[in-house]
């Protein structure tokens, strides 16, 4: 799956493929032993399409062999149980204090905004050639404890380690 949005020639939206890409980007990130729970929570805030697309998707899926689920995170939140948190583009201003909290507590901060990856982000969406796509931040998610496979590093459009960014090998 980790592939383009028009993968076999289908057609879907770009919010079904972000939440396709957010299930799957699990399977490719090794938490710390401590947020090796039973389950796996993605949240989500400030993209309501995501998380509805999410609410089809999820259901009887697992990663890892710990089942998935969905929840949407507001500000106030505390984070706890969540692995994986999506900050979409409705995403108030202010996201930034939740961003150091979610690195705080190793939790994979995926963003969806122009500069995503300035602002905290360890993997943020971007649309190239009018597909999804992504770029990924080694050095944030490192610091917050978190190891992401050479597989998904391979196929992301950009690599920000060390402060520079590399191109990937484009997919064809």
């Amino acid at each position: 799956m980790l592939g383009s949005s028009n993968a076999f020639g289908a057609s879907y939206s770009a919010d079904a493929v972000k939440a396709a890409y957010l299930y799957h980007f699990g399977s490719y990130v090794e938490w710390p032993q401590e947020q090796q729970q039973q389950g796996i929570v993605i949240g989500v805030l400030g993209g309501d399409n995501v998380l509805a697309e999410l609410r089809v998707l999820l259901p009887g899926r697992s990663i890892h062999n710990r089942p998935v689920s969905v929840r949407q995170v507001t500000l106030r939140d505390r984070l706890d149980g969540i692995h994986i948190i999506y900050i979409g583009q409705a995403a108030p201003a202010r996201a930034g204090a939740l961003i150091n909290a979610a690195r705080e507590k190793s939790i994979l901060v995926i963003t969806d905004a122009p500069e995503g990856l300035e602002r905290g982000g360890m993997i943020n969406f971007v649309i190239a050639e009018r597909r999804v796509r992504f770029e990924i931040s080694t050095k944030a998610a490192e610091s917050a404890g978190l190891r992401l496979s050479s597989r998904l590093l391979a196929v992301a459009l950009r690599v920000h380690s060390s402060g520079r960014f590399s191109a990937s090998i484009p997919l064809a």
